[in-house]
């Protein structure tokens, strides 16, 4: 018979580690981050000072309907996602109340924003509400996905100005990396030509929307490398999207 062996400190934090990484990538606290880093610096193109509520919006927004979708949608998330599936049943309560305690909070940014806002984010919502149904036309997936991404890192920043100078420009630079991260579990080339094409789009945009191609840059990166597990799309492709746009902040 083995003996049983004692845990060692070493092995205890290396678990404790990849638990907290798996919380941060399933619990979608790490895409809201995405969501609220893509704004920031949507609002920096504009030459706005990010509008703080429209930042928590996009945070909040995108942290509720995230874990709602994975509450509701289980069991064909139990074949495609099976890890993020597992930690959904073991942490239920959790993303119960993160989905009532972030929708609520996401509520009240949208009220203290103005109308605009508020119509930005109810379309999102509805479109997040109906993403259970939608995705099971694969084709309409990557397009409702995107146009939703871009509502809200493009669109809330828009409504909070006047005369908002190149949007337009800001949603043609953001557009190929936020599609390049939605094709890349299934079309890897494909994802690598769109993030080319948004460096090469950065590079003609207006002077103060080229810092925004990092977010081109670093899905490029992150695709060099791809993986195809869930830790890895969730995290390193993700993770893309919140370094570049922190780094088009810092240029």
């Amino acid at each position: 018979m083995l003996a049983l062996r004692e845990s060692t400190p070493d092995a205890r934090t290396a678990t404790s580690f990849a638990g907290a990484i798996d919380a941060l990538l399933f619990s979608g606290v790490w895409v809201a981050l995405a969501a609220a880093a893509l704004t920031a610096a949507s609002f920096r193109a504009l030459a706005v000072a990010p509008a703080p509520s429209v930042v928590a919006l996009a945070f909040l927004g995108t942290l509720a309907v995230y874990a709602v979708d994975r509450l509701r949608d289980l069991d064909r998330d139990g074949i495609s996602a099976p890890l993020r599936s597992a930690f959904v049943v073991r942490n239920r309560r959790l993303l119960e109340a993160i989905s009532i305690a972030s929708a609520a909070a996401a509520t009240l940014s949208a009220l203290s924003a103005g109308p605009r806002v508020i119509a930005i984010a109810a379309s999102v919502l509805v479109v997040g509400l109906l993403h259970r149904r939608l995705k099971r036309w694969s084709l309409l997936q990557p397009i409702y996905v995107v146009s939703a991404w871009l509502a809200v890192a493009v669109g809330l920043p828009v409504a909070m100005t006047n005369g908002a100078a190149h949007a337009g420009w800001i949603a043609v630079v953001l557009a190929p990396p936020l599609f390049a991260n939605v094709a890349a579990p299934h079309a890897r080339g494909v994802a690598g030509a769109l993030a080319v094409l948004g460096v090469a789009l950065a590079a003609i945009a207006p002077a103060p929307v080229r810092p925004l191609g990092a977010v081109a840059v670093a899905t490029g990166v992150a695709l060099l490398g791809f993986r195809a597990t869930e830790r890895y799309a969730l995290g390193v492709l993700d993770g893309a999207l919140v370094a570049g746009a922190l780094a088009s902040l810092a240029l």
